[in-house]
């Protein structure tokens, strides 16, 4: 306990995963392994699972499947208020975010690679004044998958529709969908 921290209160560390489901239970579960690996780097991170009041039985198969797996709580949703109201039930469920140093919105069709969580949080814990990091995604081929957004514009209708060098290049910077970047 630090002097200004208030008495009672631990340091939160770890990482929180939420995965947000509905409908899709069987990706949750493709991928819960290799999930539940790369939480295994980041100590005392824990993964939370919101069924998100799924009509097709995921609630049932996904409490069955994750009984008893240490670090995982599924938290059924007494209605499907959609992926912040899913998040949120997470994040409530993991501690409200004084639990753990850091929250991490996972989709149930997507999983870490190995070592990402751990290249991100000392990438957070070395850079305080970051408040929120969006990774790489990539696909099954290793091909980076355009993830970033802009929103539409005039000039960036145009830029689609002309898709020539001179006029793409010089409103690269209205395109929707820009290539992802390299770096930070």
């Amino acid at each position: 306990m630090t002097p200004t921290e208030p008495a009672g209160l631990e340091t939160p560390r770890g990482v929180a995963a939420i995965i947000v489901n509905y409908r899709t239970g069987e990706l949750v579960l493709k991928h819960l392994d290799a999930v539940l690996a790369e939480l295994a780097t980041v100590p005392g991170s824990t993964l939370v699972v919101v069924d998100n009041d799924s009509p097709n039985g995921d609630g049932e198969r996904l409490e069955a499947a994750l009984a008893g797996r240490e670090g995982v709580t599924l938290v059924r949703a007494p209605r499907n208020g959609g992926f912040s109201y899913g998040n949120n039930l997470g994040l409530a469920a993991a501690g409200g975010g004084r639990a753990h140093a850091y929250a991490y919105l996972l989709n149930p069709d997507a999983y870490p690679r190995p070592g990402c969580l751990a290249a991100m949080t000392a990438f957070l814990a070395e850079r305080p004044e970051v408040g929120i990091l969006g990774s790489r995604l990539v696909g099954e081929d290793g091909a980076p998958q355009r993830s970033a957004f802009r929103f539409m514009g005039i000039a960036s209708e145009f830029e689609g529709a002309a898709a020539t060098g001179p006029v793409s290049r010089l409103l690269a910077s209205r395109v929707v969908a820009p290539p992802p970047a390299d770096g930070p």
